[in-house]
């Protein structure tokens, strides 16, 4: 059973999902760069942030959603018009806007994801980086996004929905998309500059390793870990979380009895409780399964 986080735990979640740096940015200005996010009207984050109705079947992608959603309740000038709204096409579902908010008067829309890649072979390559799922790979996400989820209000059916609804046409999309690439451990370490070209420069990154490089890595040293459940992946971890840590041997029994699920996240947390940074230590499996 997963204790419900504190209010403190998703004040910090909501402050990374809004002022975190972007994970892509540039791309015809349908990517807001770090300062659109800045300049975002919303100053207090001390405010009553969503909790989910049940944290043992937590969805991350949901909760990310929930957050922006509360946040433009409290941003000066900002209306939410609809979120998670079908656009349909007899019984077929055609795709759904996330969000629509109107911003001081221009009516747009939003598409909101929270991804997480692992970076493999050439770095450059938006093919090489693959989810936790590697069947989710970064450049199949892109190419969602620009060439589906984006164009969803160019459709009749759509604007027949958002005249149904009195809501002004569409003016604006813009896709906002948070999360972290995670390299390889040397990479890591060597602070690698190698990423697509998608790719804010400024993304937050992580690392990754097998569970042989852990091993080899860690089984001398008294560094402290945390496994990050899926509602512990947006925030840094800081000694207020009041999470258990894990020494050596016990990271290596969880580990070890978890990587049927292909990917295990854990943090690194430093003698003050503080994270020091964040990777996922992969199976074989999923190793096999992004061999090119």
């Amino acid at each position: 059973m997963i204790n419900n986080p504190d209010t403190r735990k998703r004040s910090a979640d909501a402050y990374w999902a809004i002022r975190s740096n972007p994970l892509l940015d540039t791309l015809d200005n349908r990517f807001p760069a770090a300062q659109w996010y800045a300049e975002l009207p919303l100053s207090n984050f001390d405010i009553s942030w969503p909790a989910p109705d049940d944290w043992n079947r937590f969805r991350l992608g949901i909760q990310f959603e929930r957050l922006w959603q509360t946040a433009i309740a409290h941003m000066s000038g900002y209306h939410l018009l609809a979120s998670n709204l079908p656009v349909r096409r007899l019984q077929r579902t055609l795709g759904e806007f996330d969000i629509i908010v109107d911003c001081n008067g221009r009516i747009a829309h939003w598409e909101l994801a929270v991804k997480f890649y692992l970076g493999r072979h050439d770095l450059v390559q938006a093919g090489n980086w693959f989810g936790p799922n590697p069947e989710d790979r970064l450049d199949r996400k892109l190419n969602r996004l620009l060439d589906h989820q984006l164009q969803l209000s160019e459709l009749p059916e759509a604007e027949t929905l958002l005249n149904e609804m009195n809501i002004k046409p569409i003016t604006q999309t813009a896709c906002l998309v948070k999360g972290r690439l995670f390299y390889p451990w040397q990479e890591f370490l060597d602070g690698t500059v190698q990423f697509p070209a998608c790719a804010n420069a400024g993304h937050l990154r992580g690392w990754w390793m097998t569970l042989v490089d852990f091993k080899c890595l860690f089984s001398s040293t008294r560094v402290r870990w945390v496994y990050l459940e899926k509602h512990l992946w947006l925030s840094p971890i800081t000694a207020s979380d009041s999470l258990t840590l894990l020494n050596y041997a016990q990271a290596l029994d969880l580990l070890q009895t978890s990587l049927g699920t292909q990917t295990t996240h854990v943090a690194m947390i430093d003698p003050l409780g503080q994270e020091i940074s964040r990777g996922f230590v992969v199976s074989q499996d999923w190793l096999e399964r992004t061999r090119l």
